[in-house]
């Protein structure tokens, strides 16, 4: 075992850390900007407003509503809103 063997090995290692942190930074990104509609607990008369707001089309309005009420994040916000748009159209709020 030479040293072009422990190169290529070294190499080899070195590419899988690489890959797997890649993947592992991805995934964690992807998660962070997932909003848990079930476990965001907000008053039933702000779930109104928001849908009031939704309905007459003004999506930006109710991100702003729900991240002045709630500190969120802007990501976290319009997740959040378009879940809750979804829910409000069916009518399973």
């Amino acid at each position: 075992m030479g040293p072009t063997f422990w190169n290529g090995f070294f190499i080899v290692v070195g590419l899988v850390v690489l890959v797997t942190a890649i993947l592992w930074i991805k995934h964690s990104l992807d998660n962070r900007h997932q909003a848990d509609y079930d476990k965001v607990m907000i008053t039933g008369k702000l779930v109104q407003q928001l849908c009031t707001q939704l309905q007459y089309g003004d999506r930006d309005g109710a991100i702003r509503l729900f991240r002045r009420k709630t500190l969120h994040g802007q990501a976290f916000a319009e997740s959040y809103i378009d879940q809750l748009a979804e829910r409000c159209k069916s009518g399973r709020l």
